[in-house]
């Protein structure tokens, strides 16, 4: 098993910024095993029963990969793509498009 310390990942940073450069998928995938490790050991700790109830199995590992791939994503992986486009038109204030209809 991989330790997701396994390089420099600048996590002693004096603010929450993104990491340098992006995590591979086995420290992602290391990082996620930890942090599930932890989140087993605070369930132990506050007597949830993650080993029998099925209710709550797999709980540690869905909170881990929550925090990892969604609450912190940016942190650990590539910023997206920006598409810049000519301002042909010379706008000068704030392009309004809509209304959008939205359906939940």
């Amino acid at each position: 098993m991989m330790n997701f310390h396994s390089r420099d990942l600048n996590l002693a940073r004096l603010c929450n910024e993104a990491l340098d450069q992006p995590l591979t998928e086995a420290e992602r995938e290391a990082m996620m095993m930890a942090a599930a490790q932890k989140v087993e050991e605070l369930f132990d700790i506050l007597c949830i029963d993650h080993r029998n109830d099925h209710n709550t199995r797999e709980t540690p590992q869905r909170v881990a990969k929550m925090y990892v791939e969604e609450i912190l994503g940016g942190r650990y992986s590539a910023p997206p793509k920006i598409t810049e486009f000519d301002n042909a038109q010379a706008y000068d204030q704030l392009i309004v498009t809509g209304p959008i209809e939205l359906r939940s």
